[in-house]
């Protein structure tokens, strides 16, 4: 994950996995926790060209993003470079890997949101967030951790939220 402070990072979890390996859908997941059962919570798709091509189409019409230049063979990614992304893992054996989306919170798109809350209510996702949050897909839940994020406190007042992380680090 190649995020920069302004961006709002959330990853989507088949929420069926989430229940069966964690026995319910829990409301925080620390790192470690999430990085753990990520093997398990692969969204695996019997057709993955399907699935690239849904957001192909999708985030073109609900944003206008087409791919962009990936690092990787195995990475697709749709938005704007260091801006909104969506990004798509893929594995050796064609089945989706990882899901996650980057929101820049420099320039807040509402279109963006909805979109990312619309994939993940097609795909019934839930939502990991930066803030080691797991929430169902709303726009009103996930303006809410948006507005709880590093990333926005940074937005709103980046000189603020360097003297602030500052002094913590001094401590």
């Amino acid at each position: 994950v190649n995020m920069a402070i302004w961006q709002f990072t959330l990853h989507f979890l088949p929420k069926e996995k989430v229940i069966t390996y964690f026995g319910e859908i829990p409301s925080f997941l620390s790192f470690n926790d999430y990085y753990d059962a990520d093997e398990n919570l692969d969204i695996s798709s019997p057709i993955q060209s399907e699935l690239e091509t849904y957001l192909d189409y999708f985030l073109k019409l609900s944003c206008g993003f087409e791919r962009i230049k990936s690092w990787s063979n195995s990475l697709i990614i749709w938005g704007e470079d260091k801006g909104n992304e969506v990004n798509l893992f893929t594995a050796e054996t064609a089945n989706l890997e990882q899901l996650y989306a980057e929101v820049d919170l420099r320039n807040f798109r509402a279109d963006f949101v909805d979109s990312l809350v619309e994939i993940a209510q097609k795909l019934d996702c839930i939502l990991y967030t930066k803030n080691h949050t797991v929430i169902s897909p709303t726009r009103g839940l996930l303006i809410e951790e948006i507005k709880q994020s590093r990333a926005y406190k940074f937005c709103v007042d980046p000189y603020g939220y360097l003297e602030q992380l500052g002094s913590t680090l001094d401590e």
